[in-house]
């Protein structure tokens, strides 16, 4: 259970912005502040939301912060006008997180979630659901 929670937390971060935001893409560049809400049926207490920054730009443009050890590949990525749609695999040992997502963009806030399945050998797979806001507040630093 403890190793699932790590995953978790790095699918979290590794998912907060689609794989998706090119320069042609919905997103505009620059600094997006982005909140995470969490969700995990038959847990007894919810998560907090987690909010944080990051800079999007061409450089930038697929945010993947994998943990030591965990190697995560996008399998699909689409651009639709102002909608991303993506699914990536996270290895992790034996550990394995699937996630699929969807982000709608509005000028300058976005809002969508992503819901990624992680098996690991023995135990039942366990579902986690994070719904993501997003807004634009201003150029990179």
């Amino acid at each position: 259970m403890l190793k699932k929670l790590f995953i978790i937390g790095a699918v979290c971060l590794t998912t907060a912005l689609p794989p998706a935001l090119a320069a042609d893409g919905p997103a505009r560049q620059g600094q997006w502040q982005i909140t995470v809400k969490t969700e995990i049926p038959g847990m007894p207490m919810a998560m907090p939301p987690m909010t944080h920054t990051q800079c999007v730009s061409d450089e930038n443009a697929i945010p993947q912060q994998a943990e030591p050890n965990q190697e995560c590949q996008v399998l699909e990525n689409k651009v639709e006008g102002n909608r991303l749609t993506w699914k990536m695999v996270c290895q992790d040992g034996e550990t394995r997180a699937e996630s699929a997502g969807s982000i709608t963009y509005a000028g300058d806030t976005f809002a969508g979630a992503v819901e990624t399945v992680i098996t690991e050998p023995g135990e039942t797979p366990m579902t986690v659901t994070n719904k993501m806001t997003g807004k634009r507040v201003g150029d990179c630093r």
